[in-house]
Order: C-alpha cells, then sequence, then structure tokens
C-alpha cells in the first residue's frame, strides 16, 4: 500500500482503487438485498391477505387472514428458515472424526497466530 515504506508515502496503485471500488459495489448489493427482499416478502403476505391496493393501516379491520399472515411473519419465516437449516446440517457429512480433525486445525492456526503476533 505504500509506495516507500521508508516513509510511509501512500500510494494509490490500481489493485487498492479496484478493491475499494468492489468493495463498496458489493456494500451496494448487500444493503440493497435487505431492504428490497424484506419489504416484497411482506407485501406478498398482505397481498395474499386480501390487502391488495394498499398495505393494513392502524383503523383497518383486523381479519383472520391478516393475523394469520402477521404471525407467519412473525414466526412462520423463522421456522422455515430453521427448518431449512436442519435439513442443510442433516446432509452435511460432518462425522466425529471430521469434528476432531478440523478442530485440531483450528487449535493450529490460533497457535500459528499467537507465534505471529509474539514475535
Amino acid at each position: 500500500m505504500t509506495s516507500n515504506p521508508a516513509t510511509g508515502a501512500f500510494h494509490w496503485g490500481y489493485f487498492l482503487i479496484l478493491h475499494l471500488v468492489l468493495t463498496i459495489i458489493q456494500g451496494g448489493f448487500q444493503g440493497i438485498s435487505g431492504n428490497i427482499v424484506i419489504p416484497m416478502i411482506a407485501g406478498l403476505v398482505f397481498a395474499a391477505c386480501g390487502f391488495t391496493d394498499h398495505n393494513p393501516v392502524m383503523g383497518d379491520v383486523a381479519t383472520p387472514q391478516l393475523r394469520l399472515g402477521v404471525v407467519f411473519l412473525a414466526y412462520g419465516i423463522i421456522i422455515l428458515g430453521l427448518i431449512c437449516n436442519l435439513i442443510a446440517m442433516k446432509f452435511y457429512p460432518l462425522t466425529k472424526e471430521k469434528m476432531a480433525e478440523l478442530q485440531n486445525e483450528i487449535v493450529a492456526i490460533k497457535e500459528r497466530t499467537m507465534a505471529e503476533n509474539q514475535a
């Protein structure tokens, strides 16, 4: 990142500029996905509850469909996500031997990092 380590002069190289641009673009996509998908899911549920021309507001009648939709938004989506996680964990090939191997790798990485930080 520096063109002259002795003086610490900063050099805006092509790689640094490319990295900054791609990081900003990636952050934008990350922000857009949450800001678009969450209201879209709520809108689809409200449309299924009968609110096709507007989202429910204070004063609207709380129909049984709306109550069911709100409960689905509050708990159903979370339950679906947890079920997907359970299915993924069921088919993930993790044995006791593999788990011990991963733990040994983590210990080795931590020891290497500690040695580098102390040096």
